[in-house]
């Protein structure tokens, strides 16, 4: 056949997707002046009231045949000047329907697409003007309404208006099939360290070969590209989903650059034998997605009612944070920090507790996750520091005896706020010295931070404002942070202490050598979780300077803490700036 071998040929999976499609939608392809039609949708073939087999696919086609005599002369001239100049198309005509022989108002939209082997090929979606309700319909009058419409222009998957539209549809043919349908959220992790590794080319390979992964694992689903990093399927739901799903995540990581990127899923199947909602099967999947951790091995997860639990619990906490600030349930507390070798009090850490009214005592390990992933964690951290400043002067001002107190801050903080003016200033408005507040930051958030961070470390430290790292040895970078900052204190993850004497004690020697290793430094060490008389005795042989955990005292609101603490010796000015605390 004449061109044949010049016409651009679609995989048999993306022509099955595209032809699915229920919109009216068409490709074609031009050469010499002859128009080739790819291929046409099952909206198509609807819209004109024919079967797919009545339309010649690679043959030569008048473009725009069956058009009524009075706009044949402008159809044919505006086609002539698409196809020579390949610009965008968008015309309104009257066409014959050859069902019911009468004329149709047709209002097509369409543009050039250059394929991976160079072919340009034209996108053209149709609608029937004569069959709709004018106050209902959509009006793509552009190029940029289409292609959202449309298809996603990477991996030349349709987007996630296909699946607003016609996954409803799909899930009900599934359960009317006697099937059960899934369907499943895809994110890709670390696409934005691979786009600056690779570069963004690479970046949209990694896509296609992800659209192409799923497009041979999961042939006849409905697979879209939600945006950016994110895909969704809706497929049918069987013993062998998760394993079709195993096999191609593992293929994408044996084909992708590097090891820094992987795919994680959620699945959220389908029974029909409730109420289903294709839109909220979406968001279960999206939500299990975000529950799959960090280890490797486990790369995708189930909703299930243990997961919808946990959904609506985070967004009560989400939804309730600010209303949390303004009523201050969210409170102060107050743990003790021990001298190992005077067992005096030398230090407070400030820690949040959320007394919610419905809810009761939300602990920190609940509710802090929930502000950090939705990036509310700085509100807390500025509403924490100036609940802290102004308790510490109320302390001051009633005759209570002061020690210096630590607040948890994160990257995050730094990042959205002026934290250094903030501190500073918030010192100023109550009328409290430097050195009554320490500022505490996990060893997780400094390996990952940049050099502006460590330049507000600093300036930190020169307003006299110790710095502590939090965590330090929880598996992030250990020593290599003390290469590119200057701390006060090195605060030893609680784990060490709760498993001090398994694998032969190596825990009790990996103390010791922090310990040596921050004192040659000039770095103080205090070592948290501390629980036992075991404990206590191991790190004061051990040269530790600071203790804190509940063999001391439990946390505890400011009047019950000083009240817990009160029969303790507290350490005096004196006694602070011979260990090292500066004045």
């Amino acid at each position: 056949m004449r061109h044949r071998e010049e016409l651009y040929a679609f995989s048999p999976e993306v022509r099955e997707a595209y032809e699915r499609l229920k919109f009216p939608f068409a490709v074609y392809q031009f050469i010499d002046e002859e128009s080739f039609v790819l291929l046409i949708s099952d909206g198509y073939c609807s819209m004109k009231d024919i079967v797919r087999d009545a339309v010649p696919l690679y043959q030569p086609k008048r473009f725009y045949g069956g058009v009524h005599p009075e706009d044949f002369s402008r159809v044919t001239e505006l086609e002539a000047q698409f196809i020579r100049e390949q610009s965008d198309w968008n015309v309104i005509y009257r066409s014959r329907n050859l069902m019911d022989r009468t004329y149709h108002e047709i209002h097509a939209v369409g543009t050039f697409y250059t394929m991976e082997d160079g072919s340009k090929v034209a996108f053209i979606i149709y609608r029937d003007l004569s069959r709709e309700d004018p106050e209902k319909s959509i009006s793509y009058t552009t190029t940029a309404q289409m292609e959202r419409c449309f298809i996603d222009p990477i991996t030349r998957l349709p987007n996630i208006e296909c699946y607003h539209k016609f996954a409803e549809e799909a899930m009900m043919k599934m359960f009317a099939a006697g099937k059960a349908a899934a369907c499943i959220y895809v994110d890709v992790d670390g696409m934005r360290f691979y786009n600056e590794e690779y570069g963004f080319e690479e970046g949209n390979r990694l896509l296609r070969l992800i659209a192409d992964a799923f497009r041979a694992g999961f042939e006849k689903a409905l697979i879209t590209r939600v945006g950016d990093d994110h895909f969704a399927l809706l497929t049918v739901w069987d013993d062998q989903t998760c394993e079709r799903l195993a096999a191609v995540i593992k293929r994408i990581g044996q084909r992708a650059l590097g090891r820094a990127t992987a795919v994680k899923a959620g699945i959220s199947p389908q029974t029909g034998k409730t109420k289903n909602d294709a839109v909220k099967a979406l968001d279960q999947a999206r939500f299990a997605a975000k529950c799959v951790g960090t280890d490797l091995r486990q790369r995708y997860v189930v909703y299930s009612p243990d997961i919808d639990d946990e959904y609506w619990s985070q967004r009560y906490i989400r939804d309730k944070f600010s209303t949390a600030i303004e009523k201050q349930w969210i409170t102060v507390f107050y743990q003790p920090i021990i001298r190992a070798k005077t067992g005096k009090i030398c230090n407070f850490e400030a820690l949040a507790r959320w007394i919610d009214p419905v809810k009761g005592l939300i602990a920190p390990d609940t509710f802090i996750p929930v502000l950090e992933k939705y990036h509310l964690i700085p509100q807390l951290g500025a509403y924490m520091l100036e609940q802290v400043i102004r308790q510490v002067k109320s302390c001051a001002a009633a005759g209570l005896p002061l020690e210096p107190v630590s607040v948890n801050l994160s990257v995050l903080d730094f990042e959205a706020n002026d934290m250094v003016g903030l501190i500073v200033s918030l010192l100023k408005k109550y009328d409290v010295k430097p050195k009554w507040i320490v500022v505490e930051i996990t060893e997780r958030d400094i390996a990952q931070t940049a050099n502006a961070f460590r330049q507000q470390i600093r300036a930190l430290r020169r307003h006299g404002i110790q710095v502590w790292v939090d965590d330090f040895g929880s598996g992030y970078s250990a020593l290599n942070v003390l290469n590119q900052y200057e701390f006060d204190l090195l605060k030893l993850d609680m784990q060490f202490l709760r498993q001090l004497d398994e694998h032969h004690g190596a825990n009790r020697v990996i103390i010791k050598s922090i310990v040596r290793a921050a004192h040659e430094l000039g770095v103080q060490t205090l070592t948290e979780g501390v629980e036992t008389e075991v404990h206590h005795r191991f790190l004061k042989e051990a040269g530790c300077d600071k203790e804190q955990g509940y063999y001391f005292a439990k946390p505890r609101p400011m009047e019950e803490s000083l009240q817990e603490v009160r029969g303790l010796p507290r350490e005096t000015e004196e006694e602070a700036r011979q260990y090292g605390r500066r004045s």
